[in-house]
């Protein structure tokens, strides 16, 4: 299923992020958490957090810096996470509402 994931989370990344793409993975505690990065086609510089076949995007001001984008994008996603965790949505292994 991860392959699938992340196939689909890469193809996702590269429709939204038109240049200098920068892609990484984070091991949270109910699993891996991908992180996508860099400019969209109006040169804003967003990051997107993807898991489970759950996917997020958020904007950032320019001149943040890569640390602080990917905090802030695993801050986010270890929130939303947590939450479909808890309230059954992530069951059979992947997102389920």
């Amino acid at each position: 299923m991860e392959d699938k994931e992340l196939i689909k989370l890469e193809r996702v990344a590269r429709n939204l992020i038109n240049s200098r793409l920068q892609l990484t993975v984070v091991e949270g505690d109910l699993g891996n958490i991908y992180l996508a990065t860099g400019l969209n086609a109006e040169r804003t510089l967003v990051g997107l957090w993807g898991h489970r076949g759950v996917a997020r995007d958020i904007e950032f001001k320019d001149g943040t810096s890569i640390e602080d984008i990917r905090a802030a994008l695993v801050t986010d996603a270890t929130g939303m996470i947590e939450l479909f965790h808890e309230r059954g949505l992530l069951d059979g292994g992947e997102f389920n509402a």
